[in-house]
């Protein structure tokens, strides 16, 4: 480590300004912590983020017992919740998986059953009566109705996420690329030009 830069010390560091860095950043936001997000680009929401597509999924049609359907399922609620406080353009659209005959009811009836055990609330499998009536342009013998499946704006989310957090007293520092990490007893000491 150079002498004569200039050291800040924070009790936590979050590396990337996406929906991920800014709502861990959010949540420790409400501890009483010294904060700083470090985003290497001009703005958040510049990567991944940026490209999502938007959607809250319901997590039927994930595998139980996985890391990803315990996470999915415990964040669906909130996201809705979270989304109405924090003020973010968000919709319940539901959503149809649509089988075209009688064979692939089976597999229907798998995605409900998992969603089932992942505790996604109100999968229904509904007959093709029923399945115009929610969506008349759609043609199929059955479907697999989720009504909890939505959409919201990632880069809208994660600008409100990392405001709130900034309410509460973290730092954000864009334009700060971390080039380089060293472990110096219990601490660890970032790098970063500029």
């Amino acid at each position: 480590m150079s002498e004569n830069k200039a050291v800040e010390l924070y009790d936590v560091a979050v590396i990337g300004g996406g929906v991920v860095g800014c709502a861990v950043l959010r949540e420790l936001s409400r501890y009483r912590l010294r904060l700083v997000l470090l985003e290497s680009n001009s703005d958040l929401a510049e990567g991944v983020s940026k490209g999502n597509s938007g959607v809250i999924h319901a997590g039927f049609n994930v595998r139980p017992g996985t890391l990803k359907a315990r996470l999915n399922a415990a964040a669906l609620k909130n996201i809705y919740d979270l989304a109405a406080i924090l003020h973010v353009p968000h919709r319940k659209t539901g959503k149809l998986v649509v089988s075209p005959d009688e064979a692939g009811r089976a597999h229907l009836e798998e995605l409900r059953d998992w969603g089932g055990k992942n505790g996604t609330p109100g999968l229904e499998i509904v007959d093709e009566s029923v399945l115009r009536n929610i969506a008349p342009e759609a043609r199929g013998k059955w479907a697999l109705y989720s009504p909890w499946t939505g959409i919201i704006s990632p880069y809208e989310f994660t600008i409100a996420l990392a405001e709130s957090a900034f309410r509460n007293g973290a730092e954000v520092r864009l334009n700060r690329r971390v080039t380089g990490v060293e472990v110096h007893s219990e601490r660890f000491v970032l790098s970063t030009p500029g």
